[in-house]
């Protein structure tokens, strides 16, 4: 089923992810894995590369350990923070010169004054705050959650801090951990279809915003 733009309407708080709802980002971060782990031969990579993109919106700091495991490393702080900071030299070029999803860009520049809009990604604050600058929307959301906070309590603390009803908020995002933090906190669920991402049921679904722009 779609959302329509005439359901929307109802919202007064969108929650948004970013990679693989705003940007076309989720393969270049697979890239970025892929690279770093390089030396550790091909089968460990295609490895990596498969559960990072089963595993779309969990944080980097939750996956190189289990990556560091898999290539015979100890998932120590030290190392945990050498190939982390390898990942984030690699990615940030990599996201800021991807592909937009079809009408997103559009839709937030001609909305943003309608809803309260707010991103919670997966990206440590720092880093997501530098690409949203670069790619001109940082005016866009009213606040950026990172990693540093789960998006479940992200959504929670927005609600509660604009004493919003969670039938007045929607949550964007095309991972199962966006679907869950939606459903923590009992608000709508969009989901921006994917082929990684099929697993997923879900009320509402778009493939394009391009499509829902002019629907």
């Amino acid at each position: 089923m779609k959302l329509s733009r005439v359901q929307i309407q109802s919202y007064e708080i969108v929650f948004w992810d970013f990679d693989g709802v705003i940007k076309e980002s989720l393969e270049v971060k697979g890239s970025a894995f892929q690279e770093i782990f390089y030396d550790f031969g091909n089968k460990v990579c295609t490895r990596i590369v498969k559960h990072h993109y089963s595993n779309g919106g969990i944080s980097r700091y939750k996956k190189i350990p289990i990556y560091l495991e898999w290539c015979g490393l100890e998932p120590n702080d030290k190392n945990i923070e050498i190939f982390s900071s390898k990942f984030s030299e690699k990615v940030i070029k990599k996201v800021i010169k991807s592909k937009w999803v079809p009408g997103v860009k559009e839709f937030l520049i001609d909305n943003f004054r309608q809803f309260k809009f707010f991103l919670i990604t997966a990206t440590p604050r720092d880093e997501i705050e530098i690409i949203l600058n670069n790619i001109g929307i940082n005016n866009i959301f009213l606040d950026v959650f990172g990693s540093e906070i789960s998006k479940s309590e992200a959504i929670n603390t927005i609600l509660k801090k604009y004493y919003a009803s969670p039938c007045k908020a929607l949550m964007i995002g095309d991972s199962e951990s966006d679907y869950l933090a939606a459903i923590n906190n009992k608000i709508s669920f969009l989901l921006r279809k994917t082929k990684y991402n099929k697993s997923i049921k879900n009320k509402y679904d778009l493939k394009e915003f391009e499509n829902f722009l002019y629907s």
